[in-house]
């Protein structure tokens, strides 16, 4: 399992029932079961890159359209954004805002 997809099981399996919504530069994108959510409320396709997870993109200028879809439609959504640099993350720490175990 890549490290992505296991912070994103990690963030799934504590926020249960919440659409996760990622920003990436200046898109916001969804993955697994939450492209297919964001899909059919926005008409926006899923894709699988390479094989790997399906994500449905979202532009940054549509955000409030599909954040105001989400609440009408009773959904909870979790906004994850990223606080460090990847440059700065030094191999073996936890990611920001997640503990290390002892």
């Amino acid at each position: 399992m890549k490290d992505f997809e296991k912070y994103y099981n990690e963030l799934r399996a504590s926020h249960p029932g919440a659409v996760l919504i990622f920003r990436r530069c200046d898109d916001y994108v969804a993955y697994e079961h939450d492209a297919g959510i964001v899909s059919a409320l926005t008409g926006f396709d899923v894709a699988r890159p390479d094989g790997g997870m399906a994500q449905c993109t979202i532009g940054r200028d549509r955000l409030n359209v599909l954040l105001s879809r989400l609440v009408y439609h009773r959904y909870r959504v979790a906004i994850v954004d990223q606080v460090d640099e990847p440059r700065t993350i030094k191999r073996g720490e936890p990611l920001a805002g997640m503990q290390k175990n002892s």
